[in-house]
């Protein structure tokens, strides 16, 4: 695993330029859910709150990297096995998790997501010409039903966690508002 990243301040400096974009991402999908009749959430199960918000995830993702490859050609979108990956800069490889306050995610556990907590490199060719080692990292976020939900970047080590990085939204600012222009 010599290039794997697990120093947090290597990976903040690496991911900076788009930490916000996967805050926004998950934002947007907790948002579009919870302007869901009232009556309706109400009767999902936290699987089904969880499957809506994934599906709006892989949406918010879709809309705003799809078509646009060539802007940034940094970022790799692969939806493989049921499970929407993001390569990032050939470096990280992305998922997106409901985590408890631990920031564990919660899955049944099957051999590919283990592989993934735990490193191991399989599937490279879910990426054409993916690196043979990339740090796998997961955009957590733990459900606020009446509020903003905290949002994590969490990169696993087996059962532990090696790092995690609180995405704050900005000061000032809430998805689906916005800003008036000031004439200055």
């Amino acid at each position: 695993m010599s290039s794997m990243i697990s120093n947090k301040s290597e990976a903040i400096s690496r991911l900076a330029p788009y930490l916000e974009q996967i805050r926004v991402w998950v934002a947007e999908a907790e948002s579009a859910y919870k302007r869901l009749d009232p009556s309706i959430r109400m009767i999902h199960s936290p699987r089904t709150r969880s499957s809506n918000i994934s599906d709006y995830i892989k949406s918010s993702v879709y809309q705003s990297i799809i078509g646009q490859e060539d802007s940034n050609p940094n970022i790799r979108v692969r939806y493989h096995y049921g499970s929407l990956r993001i390569l990032i800069e050939d470096k990280f490889q992305l998922t997106f998790k409901k985590v408890d306050k631990n920031l564990k995610p919660s899955y049944i556990h099957t051999n590919r997501q283990t592989r993934f907590y735990n490193h191991d490199h399989f599937g490279q060719n879910e990426f054409i010409g993916m690196p043979q080692e990339v740090t796998n990292i997961y955009a957590g976020y733990l459900w606020e039903p009446l509020d903003n939900s905290q949002i994590y970047l969490v990169c696993p080590d087996g059962n532990s966690i090696l790092w995690h990085i609180e995405l704050v939204e900005p000061q000032g600012q809430t998805i689906g508002e916005t800003i008036p222009e000031t004439n200055q």
